[in-house]
């Protein structure tokens, strides 16, 4: 990124399976895992880029309830973390609440609706990076910039760094956003 294009305020998207990773790599004791620096920098605030804020939404806090009770994990602890990850939105530099999504923004049109509501809120939330191990999900969108790696979905008003857990705990890591 050119310097004077960093936002005062970094607004980040992760995507269920980044929570997904970050709970199961926890219950397994794993430890020093990208998804769970990911987390980590939310939950904090801040990373070596500045201040974060997370970008979430019902629909998705919701969906990561199911998809953690269907691996069988116990449903208090579930709910806990699902609260956990929504008191990291109020948290934040912004102090926001997850969203409420409603329809679409118009702009949306990918197969998976799962992928879409993501999209979607991303873009209502006004994220400026998304973070995914499910970076082909959002083909359709995007231009790749570096290929399976990083691409970027660009809106009249709006553009939004789709990026691998990876490469995004590396930029958190040493503050550059480098997009080769």
């Amino acid at each position: 990124m050119k310097q004077g294009d960093s936002p005062a305020v970094w607004r980040v998207l992760l995507d269920l399976n980044i929570f997904v990773a970050y709970f199961l790599g926890l219950s397994k004791g794993r430890k020093g895992t990208a998804a769970q620096f990911l987390v980590e920098s939310v939950r904090d605030g801040t990373c070596t880029l500045g201040p974060l804020q997370l970008v979430v939404s019902w629909g998705m806090l919701n969906r990561l309830e199911l998809v953690l009770l269907r691996f069988g994990y116990d449903p208090l602890a579930i709910q806990g973390f699902t609260e956990a990850v929504a008191e990291l939105s109020r948290l934040g530099p912004f102090k926001e609440f997850p969203t409420v999504t409603l329809g679409g923004i118009g702009v949306v049109a990918l197969k998976d609706e799962e992928d879409a509501h993501v999209l979607t809120t991303a873009m209502a939330g006004r994220a400026k990076i998304l973070v995914t191990a499910n970076f082909r999900d959002f083909d359709d969108d995007m231009v790749q910039i570096v290929p399976g790696r990083i691409g970027e979905i660009k809106y009249p008003e709006h553009s939004l760094l789709v990026v691998n857990p990876h490469i995004a705990a590396r930029w958190f890591r040493e503050g550059n956003i480098d997009l080769r």
